[in-house]
């Protein structure tokens, strides 16, 4: 299932089992995200909404009935708000700053090198 890894809330995961192997043959993968959501796909790609650690399975069946199965652990983080967001300052307002400020360098800049 691969290494354990940490992402965002909201950030698409990519698996694969591609190097799961086995002696007669996979005719099946499952993953189980473990937050009620189950892909059946040699690879899949999943979004955790929530944060919080989560132990993902990856069950392997082969052409005999067999099945093994491997766990990866995602720890989620939440997405920490802004600086200025927390102080109450509206969205807009944030990109309009950074904006001005990026404004600002290319007029230093063009003055400078002109």
């Amino acid at each position: 299932a691969g290494l354990d890894r940490t992402c965002f809330a909201g950030e698409t995961i990519a698996f694969n089992a591609m190097e799961s192997i086995d002696n007669v043959g996979i005719v099946s993968y499952e993953w189980d995200f473990g937050d009620g959501i189950i892909k059946p796909f040699l690879g899949a790609t999943h979004v955790f909404n929530e944060s919080g650690t989560y132990t993902v399975t990856l069950t392997v069946k082969d052409r005999v009935g067999n099945d093994a199965k491997d766990t990866v652990l995602i720890t989620v983080e939440e997405i920490t708000e802004p600086f200025l967001r927390k102080w109450g300052f509206p969205i807009w307002i944030i990109y309009a700053l950074g904006f001005a400020i990026l404004m600002i360098i290319v007029f230093i800049l063009l003055v400078k090198y002109s």
